[in-house]
């Protein structure tokens, strides 16, 4: 299925194929999942299903970014289309000028991309989460009045690893919730059918979920008195990078082999998505889970045959429990380890078989 691309300066060839998403529960399945089967369907909104097949877009904007990424063009977006991809995600930083953002979702939805725009936080709000509640909530208020014109394939994700700001872990939990909480207040005041996700609390991680990501903490009401578990336009985002060096095989982070034991590596990462489904089941309500991080350094000595067997445990687990993912990432610069796309030679083939529907 060769094809090539004529995108601007990010021309590239790329493979396409058919979705992945797995009927029956592949190996390493946790026999618990199915007792608990959500027991209040929703009908969600239809973005979600767009965001099962996503790719993080890390770029910067001449006025806003951090670290060394490429310029965002409208190219790379054409090339995320072009491979079979059917959502992007790009990072807003609270003190950047959100009309430079406004472009990338142009790009996006003129590229029929449903696009999650996730912000990024400051330190101050850990230090002073009054202060935090405020801005969060002063932010996304202007935000969503500003693109309350957009369609529904504009999705606002919240926050992006609290952690990653001072909410350290257990500790910082309770305490960013109410961050969370004031800014879906704000959003649904001005726009009550506005997609959102709401990040489990530490690295977005899924262990975090139960008890924080619930209506005890999730207070905000809209439309006569609708919350959480009642927004169909609401989902929530976690990030886990597995195996790493914690769980004793560091196989995302580094260049470590999988090994002849397979249980030592599907076991951490089935351990993520069995804390989602176990807090789907448990809160009792049909909520979008969507990995809007997920991936691993990717070297031309990596073993195709680990990566090929640690991608098939991946969306096995995705596709078996209607969990959506969002690989980080596709482009941030040609020498980004998670990258799968470089400039000059294209997608990584190997994930891009696996990642793209298409």
């Amino acid at each position: 299925h060769n094809r090539i691309l004529l995108a601007g300066l990010l021309a590239a060839t790329v493979w396409s194929v058919a979705p992945l998403w797995a009927e029956e529960p592949g190996e390493g399945k946790p026999n618990r999942f199915s007792q608990n089967a959500p027991k209040k369907e929703r009908v969600n909104a239809p973005v979600f299903a767009k965001l099962r097949n996503g790719v993080n877009m890390d770029t910067c904007l001449p006025d806003l970014g951090v670290w060394p990424k490429v310029q965002h063009d409208a190219a790379q977006f054409r090339a995320a289309a072009d491979a079979g991809f059917t959502s992007v995600r790009v990072f807003l930083p609270f003190a950047a000028d959100p009309v430079s953002a406004e472009q990338q979702i142009k790009d996006a939805l003129s590229n029929d991309l449903a696009i999650v725009v996730c912000m990024w936080g400051t330190h101050a709000w850990s230090r002073n989460t009054n202060l935090g509640v405020k801005q969060i909530a002063d932010k996304w208020r202007e935000l969503a009045r500003a693109w309350k014109h957009y369609p529904g394939d504009l999705v606002f994700e919240i926050l992006n690893e609290p952690e990653g700001i001072g909410f350290m872990k257990a500790n910082g939990a309770p305490k960013v919730m109410p961050l969370y909480n004031a800014a879906a207040q704000a959003i649904r005041d001005v726009d009550p059918d506005r997609p959102i996700l709401i990040g489990a609390p530490g690295l977005n991680d899924s262990e975090f979920l139960d008890p924080f990501v619930s209506e005890e903490y999730l207070t905000y009401r809209f439309d006569g008195g609708k919350g959480f578990y009642d927004d169909v336009n609401a989902g929530v985002a976690i990030h886990f990078y597995s195996p790493k060096h914690t769980d004793g095989l560091n196989f995302s982070m580094w260049i470590q082999a999988l090994g002849d034991d397979d249980s030592k590596w599907k076991a951490p990462i089935t351990e993520q998505i069995t804390n989602a489904v176990d807090w789907r089941n448990n809160i009792g309500v049909d909520i979008p889970i969507i990995t809007t991080e997920w991936g691993c350094w990717l070297f031309p000595k990596r073993s195709e045959e680990d990566l090929t067997k640690w991608l098939d445990h991946h969306m096995d687990l995705f596709g078996n429990y209607n969990i959506g993912n969002m690989w980080y990432t596709g482009l941030q610069n040609n020498q980004r380890s998670f990258g799968i796309f470089d400039s000059e030679l294209g997608w990584n083939q190997t994930c891009l078989l696996y990642t793209s529907p298409s």
